[in-house]
């Protein structure tokens, strides 16, 4: 039989006991949190949240006596944006399983999200979501870090917006988990496609080209028609072929260039235009880099086959980079067409050699050769036609080596060309200039015009060499005035100062500079060509000279409109009547364009 205390203690036995907890282990617990807490996140504010909770806690717990375990319960949750290198922790709320048993432990708390990311603190900010306070029955306002990310870093959030929105387009995840990806601007995209200044302008001929009208208020088609040397006028080499081995300073129109020198016209100098025109019809050879150095302007037309491009505002031709050319002054040829004809200038400048080499001397020139040291010719009480001086001087006096001064030459720019005809030239085979040729002006006749890129006068003289194929090599002194020989071969050893028109030029020592041929206002005896069709001509304007016998008064005049002798239509290139010129000219047939 049992006693009544064994029956008593068997009562007692079967009783649910209190689990009770001890100041000592309460406190141990409470620590633990804490450190966890303050190892994460370092900072001061978590610190004073966990005393809270901790105090919190500890009232909850003395009042109704539940274990704190069923107070607190632990769980994380982590997010990994596989798309992104950002990681985004969010601290989920406490289970509402084991509500508190007094009223201080159902007191709601708010805590909100915090991400975590690894991104520089700028665009975490500007990435990131409004984010909604989480409103949570458990009296916990912070719970147990999950310990596999406790490594990450907390970020520095700033407020401080975002200049640059390029820079801000990664995923976000918002509180709802839903993933939001920024879409860039069509702005922010890339375009391959070329823009205005990397295409390469195109320009049809040199008589249509409004760029030289417009910009630089250049009239080709009056230079074409009024001076002595037609288009060619406007450059320093006119030639089908030309090659560079000395320096060149001028600018050239050819249709095959060779050239390992740079190039371009400097110094101060009368010239027709005060920058540079260039025509290179095709390119054997790549250029210099410092070429086109001309500081005013370049005007620079290519062949179709020369490879042009622009890249980044720089000019490439043929892969070599020019470093004095802009990507507005460069164009090539359109298609079907060439900026330059050359044969048909060719046909022309040989027309008008001939027609030179016709003429006779002019009244009043004078001239000695009788002495070799003392060689001269006077022009100044010469009497012009046209606005031209013709003097006529055998090619041997040029084999000399002494050499040959012009006097009387005019220093106003208008004034009179003088085209000096070399005659008994031969007509092919090679041949040699060894005269020094010396220029002397009305304002300095004590004076005479040294070689070089500046010139204080205008060049008023013009060698005529005719039609004569020969090669003709220029080895000593110095070579002043431009020179016209449209089918010969003409190397150059020495400087060379004025236009120089060749059928091949060759540059090999010295230096040649430009010098253009003036006047360019006289009355026109060169037909002017059409602008619409510059092969063809449209009216012969040769005019009267007051001391010529073909006046005006003259009924068989080619100029007097109602002579019955003048023919209803007129040669390409009609010559001008001379003294001892018939008075009815035969039509001159018809040059084939080529």
């Amino acid at each position: 039989m049992l006693s009544k205390k064994n029956v008593r203690l068997m009562i007692e036995k079967q009783q649910p006991r209190k689990q009770q907890f001890g100041i000592r282990k309460l406190s141990i617990g409470v620590v633990s949190v804490l450190l966890g807490l303050l190892f994460i996140g370092g900072g001061n504010q978590v610190a004073a949240d966990d005393q809270q909770l901790a105090a919190t806690v500890d009232a909850s717990v003395v009042a109704s006596g539940t274990p704190i375990s069923d107070h607190i319960t632990a769980s994380s949750a982590s997010t990994l944006n596989p798309t992104s290198s950002e990681t985004t922790v969010v601290a989920s709320p406490a289970s509402t399983a084991a509500p508190l048993s007094t009223p201080s432990s159902a007191a709601s708390s708010v805590s909100t999200s915090p991400v975590l990311s690894s991104q520089p603190a700028s665009q975490v900010v500007a990435s990131q979501q409004p984010v909604q306070p989480v409103v949570n029955d458990a009296s916990a306002s912070s719970q147990p870090v999950n310990p596999a990310v406790v490594e990450t870093p907390q970020p520095v959030v700033s407020d401080v917006p975002v200049s640059d929105a390029s820079a801000v387009e990664s995923t976000v995840t918002n509180v709802d988990g839903v993933n939001t990806e920024k879409t860039p601007s069509p702005s922010d995209q890339p375009s391959n496609e070329p823009t205005p200044q990397d295409v390469v302008q195109t320009v049809d001929k040199i008589h249509f080209d409004q760029v030289l009208k417009d910009k630089y208020n250049i009239d080709v088609n009056h230079l074409d028609a009024k001076s002595v040397l037609m288009l060619a006028s406007l450059f320093h080499i006119f030639a089908n072929e030309a090659n560079l081995g000395a320096d060149v300073n001028g600018n050239i129109a050819v249709g095959i260039l060779n050239s390992n020198v740079d190039f371009g016209t400097r110094g101060d100098s009368v010239h027709l235009t005060q920058g540079d025109i260039y025509y290179i019809q095709q390119l054997n050879t790549g250029l210099q880099n410092g070429s086109f150095r001309n500081e005013h302007f370049n005007h620079v037309v290519f062949g179709q086959n020369v490879n042009v491009e622009i890249i980044n505002g720089q000019v490439y031709v043929n892969g070599h980079h020019m470093v004095n050319l802009k990507p507005e002054e460069v164009f090539k040829d359109a298609t079907g067409s060439n900026y330059i004809d050359f044969p048909t200038v060719f046909q022309r400048l040989l027309k008008a050699s001939n027609f030179y080499a016709s003429q006779e001397e002019s009244a009043g020139v004078i001239k000695d050769f009788t002495d070799q040291n003392n060689r001269y010719v006077d022009v100044s009480n010469a009497v012009a036609k046209d606005n031209v001086i013709y003097v006529n001087i055998p090619f041997e006096y040029l084999t000399h080596p002494q050499p040959i001064k012009i006097f009387g030459l005019s220093s106003k720019v208008h004034g009179p060309t003088v085209v000096i005809n070399v005659i008994g030239m031969p007509a092919d085979g090679m041949v040699s200039i060894s005269t020094q040729i010396k220029l002397h002006y009305d304002d300095e006749k004590n004076n005479h015009v040294n070689p070089g890129e500046s010139h204080a006068h205008p060049n008023h003289v013009l060698w005529n060499f005719g039609e004569t194929t020969a090669q003709i090599n220029i080895g000593s002194g110095h070579f002043m005035g431009s020179l016209l020989a449209p089918n010969a071969h003409v190397i150059a050893g020495v400087n060379v100062d004025g236009n120089i028109i060749a059928s091949i030029v060759d540059i090999k020592g010295g230096e040649s500079h430009k010098w253009d041929i003036h006047p360019v206002e006289p009355p026109s005896f060169i037909v002017i060509p059409d602008p619409t069709n510059p092969t063809s001509p449209t009216s012969p304007t040769s005019p009267t000279n007051p001391t010529s016998p073909t006046s005006p008064t003259n009924p068989t005049s080619p100029t007097n409109p109602t002579s019955p002798t003048q023919p209803t239509e007129q040669p390409s290139d009609p010559q001008p009547t001379s003294p001892t010129q018939p008075t009815e000219q035969p039509s001159a047939p018809q040059p084939t364009s080529p």
